[in-house]
């Protein structure tokens, strides 16, 4: 150690500029660090729940869900014009694997023996619309049907709604939230609400986005009294501050180096 301090001592500038010039690189490599916006960087790692989702995913096609409930008088003949221009619309969001509504659900009914399938909402022309008579027939089937029965694709009131959107795996799910909570605003008049886990993983990083700049610059603020208070001179409250600062600009650029990302949290 009485080697190292003499050649600090002796050679000061020098390791002054070797410490500037790795600082810079770390600097730069920070600046460089990418966020993993998954659903499964949510996840701990190692977890049982997660590795029997993966089970489940790889043995039946399983993708991670977003739900819309869009709210209005949905049996119209105009709520569901647009309910089916909303699921279209869905459909057509890069990362959408599947989308889910009243729209694209099937009817099976039994024909003496045999299942027969077919839409349940019938396909119209694009000037026609639904009839009362065909809406008062989905909404009896979908009361009715032991299919649907704990599927509610639209409630028992008439008011709200559901579609589920399937998004691909390994996409940024919080931005494809966003592009759907885009889709929505643009394509339904009424209120809506969004959940599922890329809808969280949007409102966090949302949240983190408008906090951490306030609570960042709070804690900055906190530390430099508290150097003050301590040690009572300018340098006893810049020099350990400027550590302290360099020391998160190399820890993330460290980071950065070792392949690693920041997750939401």
């Amino acid at each position: 150690m009485r080697r190292l301090a003499d050649f600090v001592l002796n050679r000061s500038r020098l390791v002054i500029a070797i410490y500037a010039l790795a600082s810079l690189l770390f600097l730069l490599s920070a600046r460089q660090i990418e966020t993993d916006n998954t659903t499964a960087a949510l996840y701990p790692d190692h977890s049982a729940i997660v590795e029997l989702q993966d089970q489940i995913q790889d043995t039946f096609g399983q993708h991670d869900r977003l739900l819309v409930v869009v709210e209005g008088d949905i049996y119209t003949p105009a709520s569901f014009e647009a309910l089916g221009e909303l699921t279209s619309e869905l459909s057509r969001v890069p990362g959408a694997a599947n989308v889910t509504s009243v729209i694209t659900a099937q009817r099976m009914e039994d024909d003496d023996g045999f299942l027969e399938v077919g839409d349940l909402v019938p396909t119209t022309g694009p000037d026609a619309q639904l009839t009362d008579a065909q809406l008062s027939d989905i909404r009896g089937y979908l009361e009715t049907s032991p299919l649907y029965r704990n599927a509610t694709m639209i409630t028992k009131d008439g008011r709200y709604a559901s579609v589920i959107v399937e998004l691909d795996d390994g996409i940024d799910a919080a931005g494809f939230a966003g592009q759907v909570e885009s889709v929505v605003n643009a394509g339904w008049d009424g209120p809506h609400s969004l959940a599922g886990q890329a809808f969280t993983s949007q409102e966090l990083q949302g949240i983190i986005g408008r906090d951490l700049p306030v609570l960042g610059a709070t804690a900055m603020v906190i530390i430099l009294l508290m150097l003050f208070l301590n040690f009572r001179t300018v340098h006893g409250t810049v020099l350990p501050f400027v550590q302290i600062f360099l020391g998160v600009i190399w820890g993330m650029g460290a980071f950065q180096l070792l392949g690693h990302k920041l997750m939401a949290l």
